[in-house]
């Protein structure tokens, strides 16, 4: 595999999974379920103690915390880290490709060998 990498015949792969997860970041219903998954944090975090709850609780009402801005920071900053990926090949985020194997987590040789074709 690290051949195949400093060949950058994983460029191609990494196209299509960046392409993808920024198509994918971008949609409507991912937003919403993002926008949940914020509000359960918050909602985690105020039950964290008496403290957090009230000055969480404040937030949210006088508009300080307010789980769509967050979500919208968050897409912005994948949107970002995608962009800086897609547009420079040595990337670090590009420069590890790691499969999962049904066995192992550090990735199947194989797996990695049929995508590179």
């Amino acid at each position: 595999m690290a051949g195949a990498i400093s060949r950058g015949e994983h460029n191609r792969l990494w196209e299509m999974i960046l392409s993808a997860a920024q198509n994918s970041i971008n949609e409507d219903s991912i937003r919403g379920m993002l926008i949940d998954a914020v509000n359960g944090k918050i909602k985690e975090y105020k039950n964290e103690g008496i403290f957090k709850k009230l000055f969480v609780s404040i937030g949210e009402i006088i508009g300080g915390i307010e789980a769509g801005s967050v979500a919208n920071k968050i897409i912005n900053a994948v949107n970002e880290f995608i962009d800086e990926a897609k547009n420079n090949t040595s990337h670090p985020a590009r420069q590890n490709l790691i499969i999962p194997s049904s066995n192992s987590r550090k990735g199947s040789p194989a797996a990695i060998s049929m995508l590179m074709r």
